[in-house]
């Protein structure tokens, strides 16, 4: 029998005015404003769960269906990347009909009560040909992705295309957009992304939240851009015969290292993060993620397989690490539309290391190319069903990690858990999955939990953890007035009644029960 202990000191209450200088629109009835520790909106702790879809690789007239499906898996924030190429191929020719119709997709999630967060770039990436950059601009006399005037002056009509269709559509007016990034995967140009995002705002985009992606190092203008985190269970761009990269071996323990070097390490010199301090920004900014791998894209010379059980295995340990916004890359999954001239993906003959395929962009995503579900959907909504209800308890809560935990990557042995709390309740997150490497049961397991008021052991009778396992299990959780002690099962959702509420778990659980003080 395995006993493992835990002290989860007692914490302050989080200040629920924001602090870092984001500001919302005035006079929204919800405010949107950041903590050290975890986001709010009108006031109370927010938990936001956002999923990649891109517009213009999916067919419009199926675009409101999709999104349904989306929110109904759980999703409260649409994230797309507004692709220059899609939309520019030729110089002075913006096109916004059809499949590139933003305005009617930002649109059709405000009708569903979805957020929108456009992802502008210029340079997105996105297994785009010159990562979204139209080949006319590159033909011009000038140092993309800098302060270069030349490349500026390109930049400017674009970002004034996209106010344009967005007008309207920003909190002020009641709009979706609570949200914008900028640039992507921009590591060492600081005030390159400050000068993009005062060009964005004097087009006339506004949003409460102005993001960037925060790994391999970044170095980020202060307090300008909200650093947004990612990792993923596989990688294309990896070498064919390397094997599974640590750097995604590592997502599934339970860690307070935010930043994933490998992302993007394809197109940036190793070099970058050496030396670096890659988690600086962790004690100004809450750990909030805008790609969290919902699948994996294929290459030619790789091709991986990703699982359901290794999506989900990765997103609820995220969670437990002290994630307070979950976004996935890809939530729903494309198709590459084919250009006037050319193909658009990214490929060896554009100078690009990776060889991507002419059409699809699947992505094995919880929602496929072609609207599919799978089964990693189901997985997903699970845990989007449990932040809906219990997401303002968890948000707020620390991370807190035992002393016996793995002795680094190779320990396949060690249990891997770790508590949210606040000193007097909490949420117990247990991962005993990875891919390709599967982890051994564990019987006769219990768990010792310190709170500022006592100890508490449960279960009563030890249980095995099982291989390939991974759960959310509450610690002192009230629900309707009833105080649930612990219980042996992952809570879903609260149904209330006429003066009652109830908590569903999943599965049927062991627990509990006292009386509320």
């Amino acid at each position: 029998m395995v006993h493992h202990h835990l002290h989860v000191p007692e914490a302050s209450a989080p200040p629920l005015t924001g602090h870092l200088p984001f500001a919302d629109a005035p006079g929204v009835p919800d405010p949107i404003e950041v903590t050290s520790r975890c986001l709010t909106r009108g006031g109370r702790p927010w938990f936001p769960v956002s999923g990649e879809f891109h517009y213009s690789r999916y067919p419009a007239a199926e675009w409101e269906e999709e999104l349904l499906k989306m929110k109904a898996g759980g999703v409260t924030a649409v994230a797309s990347y507004v692709i220059w190429i899609h939309h520019e191929e030729a110089e002075g020719r913006i096109r916004f009909d059809g499949d590139r119709d933003l305005r009617r997709f930002a649109g059709l999630c405000a009708r569903h009560g979805l957020d929108f967060i456009p992802r502008i770039g210029p340079w997105v990436h996105a297994e785009v040909r010159n990562g979204g950059l139209p080949d006319w601009v590159l033909a011009r006399d000038c140092v993309p992705r800098t302060d270069d005037p030349a490349y500026l002056d390109a930049v400017r009509p674009w970002y004034a295309a996209i106010a344009e269709q967005l007008d309207g559509l920003d909190r002020a007016h009641g709009g979706p957009i609570i949200a914008i990034q900028i640039e992507n995967e921009l590591y060492d140009r600081p005030g390159h992304l400050l000068t993009l995002k005062r060009m964005a705002q004097e087009a006339g985009l506004n949003a409460p939240l102005w993001t960037s992606t925060a790994w391999g190092g970044v170095r980020l203008p202060p307090d300008e851009l909200m650093p947004l985190y990612g990792g993923y269970p596989e990688t294309f761009w990896s070498e064919a015969d390397g094997g599974w990269p640590d750097t995604c071996r590592k997502h599934f323990f339970f860690t307070h290292q935010r930043d994933d070097e490998g992302i993007g390490a394809d197109l940036r010199p190793l070099t970058a993060v050496r030396g670096s301090a890659p988690d600086a920004l962790a004690d100004r900014f809450p750990w909030a993620t805008c790609e969290l791998g919902g699948g994996m894209a294929v290459s030619y010379h790789r091709r991986p397989r990703v699982a359901a059980a290794d999506i989900a295995a990765l997103g609820l340990t995220k969670i437990g690490c002290g994630s307070v916004w979950q976004g996935y890359y890809m939530f729903h999954g494309g198709t590459n539309p084919v250009g006037e001239r050319t193909t658009l993906q990214e490929s060896h003959a554009t100078g690009y290391p990776n060889d991507l395929p002419v059409l699809t962009y699947d992505f094995q995503a919880p929602l496929g190319e072609y609207g599919q579900y799978r089964a990693a959907y189901d997985e997903l909504r699970l845990q989007h069903l449990m932040l809906a209800d219990f997401g303002h308890l968890i948000a707020p809560m620390e991370s807190v990690l035992p002393a016996e935990r793995p002795r680094g990557q190779d320990d396949r042995e060690t249990l891997r858990w770790a508590v949210r709390g606040d000193g007097t309740a909490g949420f117990l997150f247990v991962n005993n999955h990875q891919p390709h490497e599967p982890l051994p049961d564990h019987p006769g397991t219990s768990f010792s939990v310190g709170f500022s008021d006592g100890e508490l052991s449960f279960p009563s009778v030890p249980v095995t953890v099982p291989s390939g396992a991974s759960f959310c299990w509450p610690l002192r959780l009230d629900v309707g007035g009833v105080r649930v002690e612990w219980a042996t099962a992952q809570p879903v959702c609260t149904v209330r009644g006429r003066g009652s509420g109830w908590c569903w778990f999943w599965p049927r659980s062991r627990a509990s029960i006292l009386n509320s003080p």
